[in-house]
């Protein structure tokens, strides 16, 4: 789901899409953001940006350890890590 550039740029949207239009990673987390909410998304992230990724780390490992991440917080069969899944699909990470 591209959002439009032309403004006028506000928050409703995404300040003309600077995060869902500027990579992949970055749309999967707004998906992800959208399904769990902004404060699950955010401890979620936290932790795997942290504590799982590195300076060397490749979009699998970012979606495999995000999974991961959201199996020990959430449950590895919550909603929260379906949709955290379906995201990463969404977005063919």
């Amino acid at each position: 789901h591209y959002v439009s550039t032309k403004g006028p740029c506000t928050r409703a949207n995404d300040r003309c899409g600077v995060h869902t239009n500027s990579g992949v990673p970055n749309r999967a987390s707004v998906i992800i953001v959208k399904k769990i909410g902004k404060e699950k998304a955010e401890q979620l992230y936290y932790k795997v940006l942290t504590a799982r990724l590195s300076a060397t780390s490749t979009f699998k490992d970012a979606r495999d350890e995000t999974i991961k991440e959201c199996g020990l917080r959430f449950g590895k069969d919550s909603t929260e890590c379906k949709a955290v899944t379906d995201a990463f699909n969404t977005v063919k990470m």
